[in-house]
């Protein structure tokens, strides 16, 4: 597994990373609302995902519905919804 985390005096504000699996990986986010607040942060938070994530042929991630603003988030992310059970396709391009 690898993740990577944002904290801002000593707080978490985001993690997220992969669990590599046999042919992809599965991404995880976890982003506190605080971490809104801070605009540059999440800019550098997204882009670090991005460069995560280009590291796997395949990476998937489940939406979490508990969460309203995750499934535009996915998409803003570069992910593509692939069914209506929540799940979404990092759609790289090369």
């Amino acid at each position: 597994m690898k993740a990577q985390v944002a904290e801002k005096d000593g707080k978490l504000l985001a993690i997220w990373g992969v669990n590599p699996q046999t042919q992809g990986a599965m991404a995880f986010l976890q982003f506190e609302p605080e971490m809104q607040k801070h605009k540059r942060a999440c800019l550098m938070a997204t882009r670090m995902c991005k460069e995560l994530f280009s590291r796997y042929p395949i990476v998937v991630a489940k939406r979490d519905f508990n969460e309203p603003t995750s499934g535009a988030f996915l998409k803003r992310m570069g992910f593509k919804q692939i069914d209506d059970e929540g799940l979404y396709l990092w759609a790289q391009t090369r």
